[in-house]
């Protein structure tokens, strides 16, 4: 049986290096797992151990899929699509120093965007939240979308369902065996994800009261979602408060 490695087509905030890390190496608790002391992830073939990664799908990736050493795997993202962009912003706002800095990075380029129908820069900044929010709750979406050919798949919700076996029978199809103590590491590890939604959760009617630019996105994306409103009306409604 040849030695194999993964690939794993995944988007941003959808806990791939966890999975990854789960699935190749033992992992140890943190917000962020995206560092360990046996090796991590790169898109460099030539500069990982066991596993790379891709944000989107490519004939590249058809051409690992090829190859009997690699198993590719989707992280499939078809529910509960708010802890994507909870954990990019919350886990990029607390980045160590040599991590590269994405999040200015993209309030820069939001701020450029969305300035000649914001009266601020917060304002710009919610906006762009929201527009990620809706964009990605499109399943034609380049970030969400269902790539057929790749058979095996990961369910990103199963981390967000409360139900641990069916976590625990994810992980056991790649031959994991994942404990109620692995579980409880990880939720633990991300209370300040779930703190952080559950305030959103509980400010949908008055998102002005909430701390950060991106829980007042989400809230206006949830809060349109539940009463189905589209990207423009949901804005509108945040304008009229």
């Amino acid at each position: 049986m040849p030695y194999q490695k993964y690939g794993f087509l995944a988007p941003a905030g959808s806990n791939v290096n966890y999975i990854a890390l789960s699935i190749t190496y033992k992992v140890k608790p943190a917000l962020a797992y995206h560092y360990n002391e046996d090796g991590g992830h790169s898109t460099d073939p030539n500069k990982f151990r066991n596993w790379i990664c891709w944000m989107r799908w490519s004939n590249k990736i058809r051409t690992f899929m090829q190859d009997q050493r690699y198993k590719v795997i989707q992280i499939l993202c078809n529910d509960k699509l708010e802890y994507l962009l909870l954990n990019w912003f919350e886990k990029h706002s607390r980045k160590f120093d040599h991590d590269y800095p994405y999040l200015h990075e993209w309030i820069g380029q939001q701020t450029l965007a969305w300035q000649k129908v914001c009266k601020n820069e917060e304002d710009c900044l919610i906006r762009a939240t929201l527009h990620w929010f809706y964009k990605i709750h499109n399943k034609r979406d380049p970030d969400v979308i269902d790539i057929k050919e790749i058979k095996d798949k990961f369910h990103f919700n199963l981390f967000y369902n409360n139900n641990f076996k069916l976590l625990a029978n994810e992980f056991k199809k790649y031959d994991v065996i994942y404990t109620k103590k692995m579980y409880s590491d990880w939720v633990t590890s991300q209370k300040i994800i779930f703190d952080s939604h559950d305030k959103i959760i509980s400010s949908l009617e008055n998102p002005k009261e909430l701390h950060s630019f991106w829980q007042k996105g989400i809230a206006l994306g949830l809060y349109g979602k539940k009463h189905k409103l589209d990207e423009q009306q949901a804005w509108k409604r945040y304008a009229q408060l």
